[in-house]
């Protein structure tokens, strides 16, 4: 059994303003947190600012925010969008009723739960915030799906930094053979892969060879090779080069530790 580290949905944020989750509590409006909020639950240290939320629906959702005094604003240019146009749209965008500076701090942005693989029976109405947050092993499978179903570089490269953050937090249960049973089945293969460390996991070769994986292994065409895939495609880490960079830098910063002060 995955063990889940508890935490609490206080009435205001950090930086004291409004939280949309008592407002959606009243309305009956099933959520859950997402992105770094769901990280920090489950033992991270990243830093939360936006809400990124999961509703089963986002016009439910919406409607309880702006009666409460919530406004529609656009999510700033100068921010990277954290979703992918093709799959999740154009997700709802809202600002809290107190402002802040910078305002980017109390931005709430509402995605649909059912465009997140397996995250629909995440969510909850219920009045006790830690009932609003992903478990473990869903979180995990939700940010790996969706790596394999983007085609935004740069989305994959923000999933991969959640999937680093939740696995430097959960490191001992993530990393356990108890915890491939909590896996999905046909993600199996991308958790032994990812644990043994030799493909490249976000080079577009290995996210190709994962998603046949993932494909076949879903028809029953798939045996899980807890070896490793690396074998049958991807493409493995460059020991050599690594090695040789790494002695590189090594002697860069004993030559400079050497060199004579003036």
């Amino acid at each position: 059994m995955v063990k889940i580290l508890i935490s609490h949905s206080p009435l205001f944020s950090t930086n004291g303003h409004p939280n949309p989750s008592p407002i959606l509590i009243k309305h009956n409006v099933p959520f859950c947190h997402w992105f770094e909020r769901a990280l920090q639950f489950h033992g991270s240290d990243t830093v939360a600012l936006q809400y990124y939320l999961l509703v089963h629906s986002v016009s439910d959702a919406e409607a309880a925010l702006l009666s409460a005094g919530w406004t529609h604003t656009v999510h700033p240019p100068s921010h990277v969008e954290l979703w992918d146009p093709a799959v999740d749209g154009s997700p709802v965008v809202l600002v809290s009723p107190t402002p802040s500076d910078p305002p980017y701090d109390d931005l709430t942005i509402l995605f649909d739960a059912g465009v997140w693989t397996g995250m629909s029976k995440e969510l909850s109405t219920s009045p006790k915030g830690s009932d609003h947050y992903p478990s473990l092993s869903r979180f995990y499978c939700a940010l790996v799906h969706r790596i394999l179903d983007t085609s935004s570089e740069s989305f994959i490269r923000y999933l991969r930094m959640q999937l680093h953050y939740l696995y430097a937090a959960q490191l001992s249960l993530l990393s356990s053979p108890a915890s491939l049973e909590s896996i999905d089945p046909e993600l199996r293969q991308w958790h032994v892969d990812w644990i043994k460390g030799e493909l490249n996991m976000p080079h577009p070769d290995t996210i190709a060879h994962e998603r046949d994986i993932r494909e076949r292994a879903r028809r029953g065409d798939w045996v899980l090779l807890r070896e490793g895939s690396d074998g049958r495609g991807g493409r493995k880490f460059n020991r050599e080069l690594e090695a040789r960079i790494r002695a590189k830098r090594a002697a860069a910063r004993v030559s400079s530790e050497e060199a004579p002060c003036t």
